[in-house]
Formats: C-alpha cells, structure tokens, sequence
C-alpha cells in the first residue's frame, strides 16, 4: 500500500525504527499514527515537517522517485543543465533553507495556487489573497480578518 511506503522513507529519513520514535519526532502520539495507517492517508503537514526537518525533498517522500535529498537533485541539474543555468536555483535554495516556518508556509501556499491554476488572473488572485491573509495572520496574530460590519 502507497501510505505504508511513504511512512517507511519518512522513518527510514529520521532514523527512527519505531512508531513509538516516530511520533515523539513529529510531536504526536503513538495512536495518532495507528490512526494515520488505518485511514490510509499521510498528513501533508508531516511530509513538510519531515522534509524540513531532514532536508529531504517531498516528492520523493511521497513517491521514492528521484533524488532523495535537496543537494542531489541541485547535482543532477547542475549535471543535466550546466552551472550557469543553476545560479539562479541555487540562490532560492539558500534563501529557502534561510525562511522561518511561517515564510515557508505562505511560499508553499503560494506555489501551489500558481501549480494548480492556469489562468494567470486567477494565480494573482489567490497568491494576493494568500498574502493578505498572511500578513493579517502575522500582523495582528489572528486566524483571519475581523468580519466586515453592515452599517445601519
């Protein structure tokens, strides 16, 4: 089953041999991943947090294709495009690895309106919206903006 592969690389990347080790690494409980297994599917938040934590790229923790860490797959760009095409990701790399939880959160929401959507109006739309809202969650500390009120 694909859920009980993509537990084992998140193990096999945090050296952990346990459920019991997993959960105490991703801050949850030992039942909290039975749970997890019986339902067959893998919390995204755990896949970042795993990614983060270890450096290890969220594809191949889903799926085990492809280089398993970030520095292999800059390698075999580098390789397949030359160095002077790779600058340029290189520098998102170090500035990624440099954001704080909350910055990388807002990037990823960021990246994945302008994956799913094609209209460009459309990705402008949701990435403004993302950061407004984001900058109101980061500002006032806050779930979500304060509710419009009529005026009578």
């Amino acid at each position: 089953m694909k859920h009980t592969a993509v537990l084992k690389r998140i193990m096999e990347v945090l050296k952990v041999t346990s459920q019991r080790d997993l959960a105490a690494t991703l801050g949850t409980t030992p039942s909290n991943i039975s749970t997890t297994l019986k339902r067959a599917q893998i919390p995204e938040a755990w896949l970042y947090k795993v990614a983060y934590e270890s450096q290890c790229r969220i594809e191949w923790l889903k799926t085990g294709e492809g280089p398993k860490f970030l520095d292999q797959a800059v390698a075999e760009a580098r390789a397949a495009y030359g160095t002077h095409a790779m600058e340029g990701f290189e520098k998102l790399l170090n500035e990624w690895k440099n954001l704080d939880g909350t910055k990388r959160s807002l990037a990823q929401n960021c990246i994945e309106a302008i994956r799913l959507e094609e209209d460009p109006d459309m990705i402008q739309a949701v990435v403004s919206a993302t950061l407004k809202r984001h900058e109101y969650d980061i500002v006032k500390g806050s779930k979500s903006p304060p509710k419009k009120r009529r005026k009578k």
